[in-house]
């Protein structure tokens, strides 16, 4: 089975569009990827989606929409966390994680931690200063996590076919 599944959690409509934006213009300043910004929970899964269907709505069910504080935004080489969002840990992230890795069985494709990108492959020369400076002001409120998704990606997906495939609402 290929691994082409990931897990995602998705900020409310209102905040995803302003993300959204913020990816795209970025990577048109930058001629990189537009991607649906998201804070992923495990990726590169090779579960079946029916198992993953079932086991999303039971996450979903015993967790409530989370408010999470943006503790920075940051960068690094690694090309899928070039310019990101960080948040401090996070317990239902945690509890989040541990359910898929049971799901899973494996830690595989767990994130390391909880962080949104909102560019992928930019250099140390694109992500200067003011561009952090900038960005931090206009995301200065917490952002709120509302639902969870199995999304159609993988390191075998090209990111321009990433997809959301089914969503599954956490408890207000």
């Amino acid at each position: 089975m290929v691994n082409e599944y990931s897990i995602w959690l998705l900020p409310e409509a209102a905040q995803l569009a302003q993300l959204t934006a913020i990816v795209n213009d970025l990577a048109e300043q930058f001629g990189t990827q537009s991607f649906i910004p998201h804070v992923t929970i495990q990726g590169d899964l090779a579960v079946p989606f029916d198992a993953l269907a079932e086991a999303l709505q039971d996450i979903a069910n015993e967790h409530i929409s989370q408010n999470w504080p943006i503790a920075s935004i940051d960068g690094s080489e690694h090309f899928f966390r070039s310019l990101y969002v960080c948040f401090d840990e996070h317990p239902a992230y945690l509890s989040m994680k541990q359910s898929m890795q049971r799901v899973s069985g494996t830690t595989e494709g767990l994130s390391l931690f909880p962080h949104l990108s909102l560019a992928y492959g930019l250099t140390d020369v694109q992500k200067n200063l003011a561009l952090v400076a900038e960005l931090q002001q206009s995301l200065s409120e917490p952002l709120r996590f509302d639902r969870i998704v199995i999304a159609r990606s993988s390191k075998n997906v090209p990111i321009a076919d990433w997809q959301c495939l089914a969503e599954f609402a956490l408890g207000l």
